[in-house]
């Protein structure tokens, strides 16, 4: 499981921060890595330990990538909750590779929806959604 996105807390760091803080222990047994370069690195780093710490989600952060990089290639889930169009790319780019994709119910992303076999959809605000459509991701 993977997120990829230019270290700012406004392209979807916040979001994803927020949902897994939210989700508490529910994903203690998992290892998402974090793909981004930018001013909010260090604080993303600072909150990623902070869940880890308190028994959340395993987050790792890494420099900015992008879908080119044959590291990103292993992956088969993007997890994207961002909310902006301008995280769309990042989703087109996960499913021209075949990947499975978790994303926000959000009319930025209804484009995806012709894609349901491998777009799988939260509720914003839901934590729950978001539980089920990571793990059935």
């Amino acid at each position: 499981v993977y997120f990829l996105g230019k270290a700012l807390m406004e392209k979807g760091w916040r979001e994803l921060l927020q949902i897994f803080r939210d989700a508490g222990s529910e994903f203690s047994d998992l290892v998402v890595d974090g793909y981004g370069s930018g001013n909010d690195y260090d604080n993303i780093v600072r909150e990623a330990a902070a869940l880890r710490d308190s028994g959340g989600v395993h987050l790792e952060m890494h420099p900015g990538r992008d879908h080119a990089d044959k590291q990103i290639h292993g992956y088969g889930v993007l997890v994207n909750p961002s909310t902006s169009d301008v995280l769309c790319t990042v989703t087109v780019e996960a499913l021209a590779m075949g990947k499975q994709c978790v994303l926000a119910r959000h009319v930025s992303n209804q484009f995806f929806e012709q894609f349901a076999d491998r777009c799988h959809y939260f509720e914003v605000g839901d934590t729950q959604s978001f539980v089920r459509a990571l793990r059935t991701a």
